[in-house]
């Protein structure tokens, strides 16, 4: 479970969250509620990147989780 604030700590609706494993490539989507939150499915161990974009938002990633 995450979640998505901006810089004044506002919750951001909608943002499309990137869950990608480093080493195989496969990724998994899925966008942020009203409260900002967004939950992934169980994950197999391993190195992700996880990257959150949206529409007038700049694009924020994290390597190496």
């Amino acid at each position: 479970m995450g979640k998505v604030t901006d810089v004044t700590h506002a919750d951001l609706f909608d943002v499309l969250i990137t869950v990608t494993n480093s080493q195989t490539g496969v990724s998994r989507q899925l966008r942020t509620d009203e409260y900002g939150k967004y939950a992934v499915e169980p994950l197999l161990p391993g190195n992700y990147t996880i990257k959150a974009e949206g529409e007038g938002l700049e694009t924020y990633q994290v390597t190496g989780v």
